[in-house]
């Protein structure tokens, strides 16, 4: 559906430009249906875009569109290099939400 929506107007007079910002829409949308797609059986509905992918500019377009259709959220940091501060955070907010868990299973 996505593809369609990008290559649906496509013809041989594109632009290399045009079809330049079509191949890497259709990478963003791999990315995040393969991500969506290895959740599917569980409760993750929230992902983080990190390293040089969260600086393309085409992510701010890509990924609310898939948002939407599968109600989930991707999170992308104004500052991608600081990558192994996201991961580190969403570890202790992981960390959190487990101990919490525990203590009221008890």
């Amino acid at each position: 559906m996505l593809l369609h929506l990008l290559f649906g107007k496509a013809d041989s007079n594109s632009s290399l430009e045009d079809v330049a910002a079509g191949i890497i829409h259709m990478v963003l949308q791999s990315i995040g249906q393969s991500v969506i797609l290895a959740a599917l059986n569980s409760s993750i509905k929230d992902f983080v875009l990190i390293g040089n992918l969260a600086k393309l500019p085409q992510c701010k377009e890509v990924f609310p569109i898939m948002e939407d259709m599968y109600q989930c959220h991707f999170l992308i940091p104004n500052m991608p290099n600081t990558e192994l501060l996201w991961v580190q955070h969403w570890h202790t907010c992981i960390k959190k939400k487990s101990n919490k868990d525990e203590v009221r299973s008890q």
